[in-house]
């Protein structure tokens, strides 16, 4: 059975990205939907947080890698992703615009409207269709494609193997 989880940067203990005082929404919504940018636009400010990791926090649905990150785990996301260099003070980054998008949300077992913006604080009450899932590593889930995007416990797995920091482990399904 397949393991799904969110994927969410611990944002309060590592790296940040950022542009402050700048309009990002079209930054952001490039990255997203996987358009090139030029190269002016893809630099950011690196805010530290009490240590260095490989996932650092852009948006929480642009997955950002490290560069060992993306080294480590672009044969596990690269079907279902397109990678952006995107740069912060010494340091490169692939942002991933997650073109994926599984039908595979149980509308009826879910005990929240997930047109609601109470979704948001509430993935983790999600239920699945088990035969909507395939093989996928990275997607997004079809009626929460903005507030958010999964990774398989492969994923996970090699993010624990390769002594990945930066990501909190929030699993989504299946119920424990």
């Amino acid at each position: 059975m397949k393991s799904v989880y969110l994927f969410r940067p611990d944002a309060n203990r590592f790296n940040v990205l950022t542009r402050p005082g700048k309009q990002v929404t079209a930054v952001y919504d490039a990255l997203r939907e996987g358009k090139a940018l030029p190269k002016e636009e893809r630099k950011f400010e690196y805010e530290r947080g009490d240590r260095d990791g490989d996932f650092p926090l852009l948006a929480f649905t642009i997955p950002v890698l490290s560069e060992r990150a993306y080294e480590i785990l672009r044969p596990i996301v690269d079907h279902w992703t397109s990678a952006q260099e995107i740069f912060a003070d010494d340091f490169r980054f692939q942002a991933l615009s997650v073109t994926h998008v599984l039908d595979c949300i149980d509308q009826q077992s879910t005990p929240v409207d997930i047109k609601s913006y109470a979704i948001v604080s509430q993935l983790d009450k999600i239920h699945l269709h088990p035969n909507r899932l395939d093989e996928s590593n990275m997607f997004r889930m079809k009626g929460v494609e903005g507030f958010g995007v999964f990774v398989s416990g492969l994923f996970m797995e090699a993010v624990q193997t390769h002594q990945l920091t930066g990501l909190k482990k929030i699993k989504i399904w299946p119920k424990d």
